[in-house]
Formats: structure tokens, C-alpha cells, sequence
């Protein structure tokens, strides 16, 4: 015999049923427990309420959906696809799938539980439990997947279903559904929310900075799971993903978009009109793309947070360069107590669009359905924040806004006056379109005077390049360089088309037999590279053999030291003999 717990009411399994309809009316909304929430809930369907692979939640990791179809036209705002199991995978401790209901009054209903394909018998050691809020009730069974009854207690108003798996398995179980059935069951409904949570966006503002040209902004998880939050900018993104135990999770993106993945190879911008990255502070870091919905260039091989702060302290400033916007992205290193470049590059502007940063954000989960299923649960980014103007003055952030609505969205102020954005869970509310706050916090001290100044440095410091002696096939470039810095190195990149900052490198997972592949392909990266070379302040010499007579070349000089690695800041040329 083995023991199988089912608490809030619990039962014993494998209960086998004879197979039911999965399918569940149109949703309907009904009032919650607290004033202003509202639920989107589901009824009964022929006395049965089925709790399936398709409308419940789960720990990401631990379980997953199989058995993908095309989802119902009922649920295609919730979630694009049906599944026929919950599938419980080996090797992982307590993993635990989920359903919430909603009561209209107390009673009682029959639950039975289908297994999925092939299930036989649990095996010795297993231990399932199902659990709400009101204790447990233990039944046992000798796992010959007999049938069984059992009667559940069920209590007015919201509660949730956890069905788990205890301890560390070695086998994989699927599990097909749920179903409650009995007398009491008109009287349920199964609440729903989206597969995850949908992206919340907000804009932020201060008084009297219309036209920023630097931020500051730190942010801080207020919730116990995983969420992806962002700033948004002219550029593409730049932000931290937080973990669970509201900490930065060590990664940091700042992807700048060239181009969607539907565009085709003829539609290509030319290569001056790409967004390229210039700069890092880290001279391991790589100047890398990505693939998935677009393809760009971003920062790779570098984790800033790998430590897991409580929160992530960045910074934002832009400059008019010719034809291009320069970015230039910070992060503040708590532990140092000083500023470091995370990534600077270029990006052709819309027409007419002046140099300011956008603040804005969203916050979101990302994750097919198959494997991403916490919709359920809240996520809560907390802000607070500062505006630059052109001339350097400083304006406290004292608005978020959002888009006004009924959502299982929300924005608001925290006890301690940071800026909230919610997004996730079973509670539906209308959702006000701005919030303010005249709250001044104390100057922090990534913004005093000794930090505030390193937003305005770079590894090295590149000087406008001289051509020497040029022959048919022989040419000397020379380059001036401040603060070389230690352990300077520095290569001269050139060939007959200008490569801009981009040379041969692998392709990342996500850029592989996608338009990454034509944005960067061979004839559009530079071609040839001198030897690399000590650099020192003052001027460099570089000497270049082996061209061809009467040919126009271009050429830009990469320089890498313990502080980072830098591009002079635009390509230059000169023509053979």
C-alpha cells in the first residue's frame, strides 16, 4: 500500500475515470472577495468541472504540457493551444500544478483523477498531494488504478488546487485531468487567467524635463518569482531579468533592433544604416546579435549581476552624432560604489526625431505555453527615478501612466514612495491610466558628484586617424589615443567595404538559419585585420600590405584594454595608387 495525500480535501490515487468532455463554457466575470476585484470564472459543463493540462498553472521546470492541439476558440485569449497531459518530470523535488475555484456557498463534490498515456502503477516511494488552505485527509490504495470515490469539502469564495508530486523521481507520470463532479459542482466556477502574464507597458515622467537626455532608474523585484523588465528605449531594450527572491537574476540585455526576421534577404538596410554597438566596459564581453522575433547586435558573454543584488541601478544618456543617436548604457556596481559602461552604440534616428531617451518599460514573463504556466501568480516591479536635461539638470521622476482598463494589470505607489507596476495573478480591477507622487528621496550615491561623473567615461579614448604613405599596394594609418589605459592592444580592421563594427564571429543559437545570417554575412563584415598590437598614448602606426592598385579601402580601429574594449568612433578611407 501507499499513501496518497490529497489536503484541502485530499484523496488517494491513481483514480481512473471514464473519459469526460475538457470542454468549459465561455468565461464570465463575478466580483471578488476585496472591493473592486473582479475574476474571469468558467462553470460546470454536463455536471462535470474539468481541471486539465490546458487550464491550469505550473511550476516552470517541474512539469510540463504534452500533447499540443489547437486551442479552443474560448480560450484563445487565455491560451492558443489545448494539451492532453500534465506531464511530471523526473529528477525534480515537489512539483506542483495548479487550479483555482471560486464557491458560491459551501458543500461538497466527487473528484477523480485521470492518468495520462501508459500510466500502469505509481511507483514504490511516489507521493502525490492534493491541497488547498483547509487541511488534509489521507486515503491509501495498493496502485492497481482501481476507482475510487471521494468526497471534498468546498468552502465559499476563492481557493486553489495544488496537485504535487513530493520528493526527487526518477520517472516521469502524465497526468490527463481533474474532473469534480456531484450535486454541488453547478455551484463552482474555475477562475482564469492568460497562460502568463501580459506585458504590462508604463511611461514615466518629471515635471519640467520634457525633453530628457540621460536617466537614472533603479528597480527592484517586489515578488517571490521570475519576471523580465526592461526599459524601453529608441534603440530596443535595456534591462535586468529578476529571479525569484526579488533579485537580479545576472544577466543584462541591451539589444539594439536592425531588422524583423520577415523582412527577407532583399530588404536588408544597408550596412550604414545598421545599428552597431561601439563600446563596453568589460573586456571579455562580446559584441554579439540575437535571432528570435528581429535580429541586431547586443552584449553577450558578460553576467554584471552574476552576484544577485536586491536591486539594478542603470543609467541612460544620448547624444546627437551626424546621422546616428550614440547610446551610451551604465550600470552601477554596488560593491565597487562606481559606474560601469555596459554598452554604447549607434542608431539611425526616425526623420526629424530629436536626441532625447525615452523612459518608458514593461514587465513581462516570457515562455511558450508548453512550458511557461504562471500566470497565476503576480509580478510587482518597483521604481524610482531621475530625468537629465540638455543642460544637466536633475528632475525627480514624480509620474508613471499606463494604459487606462479593466486587466489583471495595476500601478501604484509602494509604502516607501517607489513606483509599482503589477502584472499577473487571478485578480481583475480597472486600472487607473497615471499615478504621481511628490515624495523627494534623498540624493543616493550613484548620484553624487564623484559617481555621477564616470556616466561620461569610456574605456579609452579613440582620436581622428591620419593616412601616411600611401603606394599601389602599401598604405600607414595613424591613430591618436588618450588614457590607452593597461595592457592596451589595439587591431586595425579594413577592406574594400566598410564593415562599420562588425567583424566574422559565430553566430549565436538564436541567429542561426535565420536573417542574422544574411544581415552579417561575410560581405558585410570587414574583411581584414593587421596584427594586434601594444597600444600606447599618443600616436599609433599601423601599416597595411598586400592591397590592390587603385582601390578605395576603408578601415576603423578596434582597441581592447583591462577596462573594456572601444571602436574609434567612425570609419575612415583612403584610395591606392
Amino acid at each position: 500500500m501507499r499513501s496518497i495525500l490529497l489536503g484541502w480535501f485530499s484523496v488517494c490515487l491513481p483514480l481512473v475515470g471514464e473519459k469526460l468532455s475538457d470542454h468549459i463554457p465561455l468565461s464570465s466575470q463575478i466580483g471578488g472577495e476585496e472591493e473592486g476585484v473582479f475574476h474571469q470564472a468558467q462553470g460546470a459543463n454536463d455536471g462535470v468541472l474539468v481541471l486539465n493540462a490546458t487550464n491550469g498553472f505550473f511550476d516552470k521546470g517541474k512539469i510540463r504540457a504534452v500533447g499540443q492541439k489547437t486551442g479552443q476558440e474560448h480560450d484563445k485569449n487565455l491560451i492558443k493551444a489545448s494539451f492532453d497531459d500534465l506531464q511530471f518530470l523526473p529528477g525534480k523535488n515537489d512539483a506542483t500544478a495548479r487550479w483555482y475555484l471560486w464557491a458560491e456557498k459551501a458543500g461538497e463534490v466527487k473528484v477523480s483523477i485521470r492518468w495520462g498515456e501508459g500510466f500502469k502503477s505509481l511507483v514504490d516511494g511516489d507521493t502525490w498531494i492534493l491541497s488547498g488552505k483547509d487541511g488534509k485527509v489521507s486515503h491509501e490504495f495498493d496502485g492497481r488504478g482501481q476507482p475510487l470515490e471521494i468526497t471534498l469539502p468546498v468552502r465559499v469564495g476563492k481557493q486553489t488546487i495544488e496537485f504535487r508530486r513530493d520528493g526527487d523521481h526518477k520517472t516521469t507520470t502524465s497526468v490527463k485531468s481533474l474532473t469534480l463532479s456531484g450535486d454541488h459542482v453547478e455551484h463552482l466556477k474555475l477562475l482564469r487567467a492568460r497562460w502568463r502574464p501580459a506585458a504590462i507597458h508604463t511611461r514615466y515622467g518629471a515635471t519640467g524635463c520634457e525633453e530628457p537626455v540621460m536617466w537614472v532608474f533603479e528597480s527592484r523585484s517586489a515578488c517571490e518569482v521570475s519576471s523580465y523588465s526592461p526599459m524601453t528605449t529608441g534603440f530596443g531594450y535595456f534591462g535586468a531579468t529578476f529571479g525569484a527572491g526579488r533579485r537580479a537574476a545576472g544577466e543584462v540585455n541591451f539589444s539594439m533592433w536592425a531588422v524583423s526576421q520577415k523582412a527577407g534577404k532583399d530588404n536588408l538596410p544597408p550596412l550604414a544604416d545598421m545599428p552597431h554597438l561601439l563600446a563596453t566596459g568589460n573586456p571579455e564581453a562580446e559584441f554579439s546579435g540575437f535571432g528570435h522575433e528581429g535580429a541586431g547586435v547586443k552584449i553577450r558573454n558578460w553576467t554584471p549581476y552574476a552576484h544577485q543584488p536586491g536591486s539594478v541601478i542603470q543609467a541612460l544618456r544620448v547624444e546627437n552624432n551626424g546621422i546616428y543617436h550614440t547610446y551610451y548604457g551604465y550600470l552601477f556596481d554596488e560593491r565597487e560604489k562606481r559606474w560601469v559602461l555596459y554598452a554604447m552604440g549607434n542608431k539611425i534616428p526616425k526623420k526629424n526625431a530629436p536626441a532625447k531617451v525615452r523612459a518608458t518599460s514593461f514587465c513581462e514573463v516570457p515562455g511558450p505555453p508548453q512550458v511557461e504556466r504562471t500566470g497565476d501568480l503576480e509580478r510587482v516591479i518597483e521604481r524610482r527615478g531621475w530625468l537629465f536635461d540638455g543642460e544637466g539638470k536633475m528632475f525627480p521622476v514624480d509620474q508613471m501612466a499606463t494604459k487606462a482598463r479593466y486587466q489583471n494589470h495595476g500601478i501604484s505607489m509602494s509604502d516607501d514612495h517607489w513606483f509599482q507596476m503589477k502584472t499577473g495573478g487571478l485578480d481583475f480591477r480597472e486600472v487607473p491610466g497615471k499615478v504621481t507622487s511628490d515624495f523627494k528621496h534623498p540624493l543616493p550615491e550613484y548620484l553624487k558628484p564623484e559617481a555621477f561623473k564616470q556616466l561620461y567615461e569610456l574605456p579609452t579614448n579613440i582620436g581622428k586617424s591620419e593616412v601616411g604613405q600611401v603606394t599601389g599596394n602599401s598604405a600607414t594609418i595613424t591613430y591618436p589615443v588618450k588614457k590607452a589605459g593597461t595592457r592596451a592592444t589595439g587591431v586595425l580592421w579594413f577592406g574594400a567595404v566598410d564593415g562599420i563594427t562588425f567583424v566574422p564571429r559565430k553566430f549565436h543559437g538564436t541567429e542561426r538559419g535565420r536573417m542574422s545570417e544574411d544581415l552579417f554575412s561575410k560581405d558585410r563584415v570587414w574583411s581584414f585585420q593587421t596584427p594586434e598590437k601594444e597600444m600606447k598614448n599618443g600616436k599609433n602606426l599601423f601599416s597595411l600590405g598586400g592591397l590592390k592598385p587603385g582601390t578605395k579601402y576603408f578601415y576603423r580601429l578596434f582597441v581592447k584594454n583591462e577596462r573594456g574594449k572601444c571602436w574609434a568612433s567612425e570609419s575612415d578611407s583612403f584610395t591606392t595608387n
